[in-house]
C-alpha cells in the first residue's frame, strides 16, 4: 500500500468521524481550532517528497500519517475553548 493513500484514507476516515460525531452530537468539534493545523499538510508532502519511494519511506510515511492524524483526532476531542474565546484570546494584540 502507497504511503499517499494510507495518508489521504486516514485523513477521510478521521474528518468523517469527526463529522458524523458532531452531528450527533456525541462529540463537540472546534472547527475553528483545527483550522490552524493546515500547514500539516505541506509538511507531510514536503517529508513525502525528501523521502522517496523506497519501503522504508512508506513506512515511515504511514507512522507520520498515523501521528498527525492521531493527534488531530486527540485536539479534536478534547479541546474545550470555544471558537469566541479562541478569537477573543487570538485578537487581543489589535484592541
Amino acid at each position: 500500500m502507497k504511503a499517499k493513500n494510507v495518508f489521504w484514507g486516514l485523513f477521510l476516515l478521521c474528518f468523517g468521524l469527526l463529522l458524523l460525531g458532531n452531528n450527533l452530537d456525541v462529540v463537540a468539534v472546534d472547527w475553528v481550532f483545527l483550522l490552524h493545523f493546515w500547514p500539516l499538510i505541506f509538511i507531510y508532502w514536503g517529508c513525502a517528497m525528501l523521502l522517496g519511494n523506497t519501503p522504508s519511506a512508506r513506512v515511515l510515511l504511514t507512522l507520520l500519517s498515523i501521528v498527525i492524524f492521531g493527534g488531530l483526532l486527540y485536539l479534536a476531542l478534547t479541546h474545550q475553548m470555544s471558537a469566541y474565546d479562541y478569537l477573543k484570546i487570538s485578537m487581543r494584540g489589535f484592541a
